[in-house]
């Protein structure tokens, strides 16, 4: 007589194990010489990665680069920066001990704390996401014993292949103009698909730079510029047809004058990445014995499957009107993002809607009191993607401010455009019902009926109609030549029993 046969599955899958805020000050003083009288602009852009994960929370450390351009009381232009090193943890109960994790970070927001001509402090709101490896082990029926009849049902999970991380540099020269100086550069990373090959993990991307400078003439004027770049790392058994969940990380960027119209911007860069590959197991998930009793156990399990990462484009426009007390706009010298905020992103049939706020800040100049001036302004939003998602499907998304472009509509009213991207971390998950302990009871009595009768409901098959009748499926099949499958409800299934 055969036996039960047992198998064993071990699925994985990166989840969003918690997030958290740490809030970074930082005091910068004025340009030798000179003294802050107008702030115009202030750059903030964080990195983070982690340092320990215990049960209940991911410790990180990371730095945020602040850069703060200002006039002076003689009216000049100058840039001061500061990097502010910084520790703090996410709290989560589904964070465990040593869990294999990945951090990401962005600026909330930016605020002026307060401004003296000999000092300006500012504080940073940086987010961190921690996404972990969940890894579980599953035990199951895969074959029954011989006089149980069982069904069973083929189920896709994911299983980690490879992950690491790596570290590279990219390097790009730009023509721009006459320039005197160089004030910031700050660079914002797009990560648009990350594919996988052979022992391999290619991450294709753009980097978004806002160089800020001031040209030969002593005016203060902006470049938006993009790279895009195709980074490989490698990745030690990761296969062709994985689904890989990563991203690129601007650790630092600098640019220097090569010239009196062309610069070199260097960028610093890191990646991380986890890499799954698509198993198959086929669980027996019901079962049923004509001769004996069953003593059987279920369990009801949690299978995710990883998706990838879906990206895109969209823009984000809104108005801003100037406050009475501050001089009207006649030109805008520079424009960028100052951080987003993702605040729900849902599937909703076969679209994500993702919906959230941008924040900007402006510098323009008054002409007729000869001033530079700056408003920050935030920008709502709600946008509708298609997609190959599925209703259930999981979405978590993070997004970035890429340029800005503004428009004077009068002297105190001005039309935004935030160019935006937004990034799509995609999972199902499904509830399965597997039988994971099996044994033969007690034989069961034969029918003492010649024959039976069961009127068959909608989309019954074969296996619930043995079920319900106490036969083996061969016998109702046999007896019932004429019965299609799935039934439609109504049907009388007759089984004889001949040895009655």
């Amino acid at each position: 007589m055969s036996e039960t046969v047992f198998e064993v599955i071990r699925p994985d899958s990166l989840r969003r194990c918690g997030t958290g805020q740490a809030v970074v000050e930082a005091r910068l003083a004025p340009v030798a010489g000179t003294s802050f009288a107008k702030i115009l602009s202030i750059s903030t852009t964080a990195t983070a990665s982690l340092t320990d994960v215990f049960k209940g929370e991911a410790r990180y450390g990371g730095r945020v680069n602040f850069c703060v351009i200002y006039a002076d009381e003689e009216g000049r232009t100058e840039a001061v920066e500061y990097a502010a090193d910084f520790t703090d943890k996410v709290l989560a109960d589904s964070i465990e001990n040593g869990m294999r994790a990945m951090v990401s970070s962005h600026i909330l927001d930016t605020d002026t704390v307060s401004v003296a001509p000999e000092e300006v402090k500012i504080a940073a709101v940086v987010e961190v996401f921690v996404d972990g490896l969940v890894s579980s082990e599953i035990r199951f029926v895969a074959a029954t014993a011989e006089g149980v009849y069982n069904r069973n049902e083929e189920i896709e999970y994911s299983c980690l292949t490879s992950h690491g991380d790596d570290s590279f540099v990219i390097n790009d020269d730009v023509k721009m103009g006459r320039i005197e100086r160089i004030l910031s550069v700050s660079a914002t990373p797009v990560t648009r698909k990350v594919s996988s090959g052979i022992d391999t993990v290619m991450f294709d991307c753009l980097l978004h730079a806002n160089v800020i400078y001031l040209t030969d003439d002593g005016v203060l004027r902006q470049l938006s510029h993009t790279t895009p770049f195709v980074q490989e790392a490698a990745a030690s058994g990761a296969k062709s047809d994985d689904v890989v969940m990563g991203e690129v990380k601007v650790k630092n960027v600098r640019a220097e004058l090569t010239g009196n119209e062309n610069i070199r911007i260097d960028y610093s860069l890191s990646a991380q990445f986890f890499a799954f590959g698509e198993a198959v197991a086929v669980p027996v998930t019901s079962v049923f014995s004509v001769g004996h009793e069953l003593i059987s156990e279920s369990a009801s399990v949690a299978l995710t499957r990883m998706k990838g990462i879906i990206t895109f484009d969209d823009r984000v426009e809104g108005s801003a009107t100037l406050d009475v007390s501050m001089p009207a706009a006649d030109v805008i010298l520079s424009a960028s993002g100052t951080g987003m905020s993702v605040s729900s992103s849902t599937v909703m049939g076969d679209k994500i809607v993702v919906e959230g706020v941008a924040g900007v800040n402006v510098v323009y100049y008054n002409a007729s009191v000869n001033t530079k001036n700056a408003v920050s302004v935030e920008l709502p939003f709600s946008l509708t993607f298609p997609t190959r998602c599925e209703e259930g499907d999981s979405v978590v998304a993070t997004g970035r401010v890429t340029n800005v472009s503004v428009k004077i509509r009068r002297g105190n009213e001005m039309d935004i455009r935030a160019e935006i991207t937004l990034a799509a971390q995609v999972s199902s998950e499904v509830k399965k019902s597997f039988v994971t302990s099996l044994e033969l009871g007690e034989a069961l009595p034969m029918p003492t009926t010649a024959f039976s009768i069961y009127v068959a409901r909608p989309e019954e098959d074969l296996w619930d109609l043995a079920r319900a009748l106490e036969c083996d499926p061969e016998q109702i099949k046999a007896q019932n030549p004429d019965l299609t499958l799935p039934l439609m409800g109504g049907e009388r299934v007759m089984v004889y029993r001949g040895n009655v």
